[in-house]
């Protein structure tokens, strides 16, 4: 997302054509990689029930944004094209905030890397998704389940007793 932030904002006040291609290049690697990791993230903190109206929701932003992109320079046709692209850039930046503010870690990387209150993290997901509840033992999590669900088997730290 900063690489999009980056490329819309020079993009909007690129003094000439080369350096307008140059910011849309990097604009277009940044959605690339964008698209590539958001399917993941989705997938993964959607419960299972959820999880394929997410996914869809989630495709369906990139293409409904372009299109308000360019419906936007329809309506504003006096602010010109760079005001589109600022407008993604603030956007974009007001996404990256968010993202920050709201989206937890995923328990791959809690239970992978175990960053200090990694247990606290957790729990505090899986209790607000009422899947299941984490116990911490000495230095391992351990799984006991609340309700008959599961989660991925990515989360499965070890083997259950």
């Amino acid at each position: 997302m900063t690489l999009v932030t980056v490329g819309m904002l020079v993009s909007a006040f690129a003094p000439n054509l080369a350096i307008l291609i140059t910011a849309r290049v990097v604009t277009g690697v940044g959605v690339s990689a964008t698209m590539a990791a958001i399917n993941t993230v989705t997938a993964e903190q959607a419960n299972d029930r959820r999880r394929d109206l997410a996914v869809c929701l989630q495709a369906t932003g990139f293409p409904l944004g372009g299109t308000l992109g360019a419906l936007a320079l329809l309506v504003m046709p006096d602010l010109g094209w760079r005001a589109v692209f600022l407008a993604g850039a603030v956007l974009s930046m007001v996404l990256i905030m968010l993202v920050l503010a709201l989206l937890p870690e995923s328990f791959g990387f809690l239970i992978s890397r175990r960053p200090k209150g990694a247990l606290e993290r957790l729990n505090r997901q899986l209790v607000g998704w009422a899947r299941i509840r984490w116990i911490g033992c000495r230095n391992r999590l351990r799984l006991r389940p609340v309700r008959r669900r599961s989660i991925p088997g990515q989360a499965s730290p070890g083997p259950r007793r």
